[in-house]
């Protein structure tokens, strides 16, 4: 899995939090009434065909993402609310002597997988 995937979805989680409102993110856990973790399952790439002319080069690909999500009351380190998400983007070659961007495609999947985390952590 790619390294820069946890900064960059907790980042995403924050943003999403923060701008929904009616919850503050601390870096302090002491200061905090919930901690969050987030535990990237499955991570998987495949080739998709959109062109059936196109038997040799897949014309794309497919980026899949699953995350268990724990959260837990920091006062009595009960587990409140788990819950599991799932993500996915495409992405498409330019022209047949290209190859798909996948940086593209892996931002598209954290950003929609941070959303859905912090979707469902306020809800």
């Amino acid at each position: 899995m790619a390294p820069q995937i946890g900064p960059l979805l907790n980042r995403v989680i924050s943003e999403e939090l923060i701008k929904a409102g009616g919850v503050k993110v601390v870096i302090n856990q002491r200061s905090a009434d919930y901690s969050v973790t987030v535990n990237l399952l499955e991570y998987d790439k495949s080739a998709n065909f959109f062109n059936s002319n196109d038997t040799v080069l897949a014309s794309g690909f497919k980026l899949n993402m699953q995350a268990n999500i724990e959260m837990r009351s920091w006062k009595n380190n009960r587990i409140n609310s788990e819950f599991t998400v799932l993500s996915d983007s495409l992405t498409m070659r330019e022209n047949s002597l290209s190859q798909p961007k996948d940086r593209q495609a892996l931002m598209e999947l954290i950003r929609s997988l941070g959303k859905k985390i912090a979707f469902r952590l306020r809800n």
